[in-house]
């Protein structure tokens, strides 16, 4: 799930994060089309973030790559908050 050649998660991250906060070396996610987030999860996420996910440099926008979809169905927990529900 985290090969570089299918899924351009590095970028994402690096467009989410910054360069300070290093991608992990293993991340966690569960596989699915599930995707629930909390009301206080949302609030407490900064909407500077959630900005640039839904921009075209992000990827969540309608006017980039479908394959997107798959990075971020690994990243939810990181945008949101819940980097222990991946360990």
């Amino acid at each position: 799930p985290h090969q570089s050649k299918l899924l351009p998660i590095a970028r994402t991250w690096r467009v989410l994060f910054g360069p300070t906060r290093l991608l992990p070396r293993w991340l966690g996610f569960t596989p699915g089309a599930i995707f629930a987030v909390s009301r206080e999860a949302l609030l407490r996420t900064p909407m500077a973030l959630l900005d640039k996910a839904l921009g075209p440099e992000g990827g969540l926008c309608e006017l980039t790559d479908p394959i997107n979809g798959h990075v971020f169905e690994r990243l939810w927990a990181y945008i949101f908050g819940d980097e222990a529900a991946v360990r």
